[in-house]
């Protein structure tokens, strides 16, 4: 899976169940942080985000190795999660 196919997934993700407006998942906000003010996610829902990612990638992370902030944004996450990186 490559990291443009998981972007894409966790943006139709963050419009579809967590009822983000499309005019905030543009390109341009892929690195602001997932739980800052843009976004507004709890630290329970960026669990379920991640979740739904493992879902769809078939792939778990040991998260206890990876420092907090590395979850915290889209590129982040689709590049620790894709084959391509």
């Amino acid at each position: 899976m490559t990291k443009n196919e998981i972007k894409k997934y966790i943006l139709e993700v963050l419009e579809n169940r967590f009822n983000i407006p499309k005019d905030k998942l543009d390109i341009k906000y892929l690195k602001l942080p997932l739980t800052g003010e843009h976004f507004q996610l709890s630290g329970y829902e960026l669990g379920e985000l991640i979740f739904e990612i493992e879902k769809f990638t078939n792939k778990k992370l040991d998260l206890n190795s990876l420092a907090m902030y590395e979850l915290a944004f889209i590129d982040r996450i689709a590049c620790l999660y894709s084959c391509d990186r």
